[in-house]
């Protein structure tokens, strides 16, 4: 009994701090010639969301806009960042993605003319959020190399 007592303690102990980590779950879908990552984040808010793997690799190709879409119930602090950087650290956006509103979607095309993707692995940076198990969406549109 004291074994199985012990155990249940044990999971507890492990499983608690992971209910409030930060989440970042990417789905890769093709359609029209064209590759939408979708990245489903939540953040604990206790560091923001630091250079977090969205894709170990993906789609090469032109980056050509994204949506960011704050979360509904638990919407991130108004004016939060979001960095999207390629395997060498470079923001592939150039700051595009800066001071996102926490109410309504807004899209927003990459700023630096070298905008394209390598498909080598790509990070998910969240930044002045401070709303703890804040929620959000950001959808990035490609078009792969050799598409027309």
């Amino acid at each position: 009994m004291k074994r199985f007592i012990l155990s249940v303690l044990m999971v507890l102990v492990f499983a608690l701090p992971a209910l409030g980590a930060n989440t970042v779950t990417p789905v890769v879908t093709f359609k029209d010639g064209m590759a939408l990552i979708t990245v489903s984040w939540i953040d604990d808010a206790t560091n923001g969301i630091t250079s977090t793997a969205i894709l170990s690799a993906g789609p090469a190709g032109w980056i050509i806009k994204a949506l960011t879409v704050p979360g509904a119930v638990t919407a991130p602090d108004d004016n939060y960042d979001i960095d999207i950087l390629d395997s060498r650290g470079v923001d592939l956006f150039g700051a595009a993605l800066d001071n996102r509103s926490a109410t309504v979607p807004q899209e927003a095309e990459p700023t630096i003319p070298y905008n394209f993707y390598d498909g080598l692995g790509m990070n998910l940076v969240i930044g002045g959020q401070t709303v703890d198990d804040a929620t959000g969406t950001i959808y990035i549109w490609i078009k792969p190399v050799g598409k027309r």
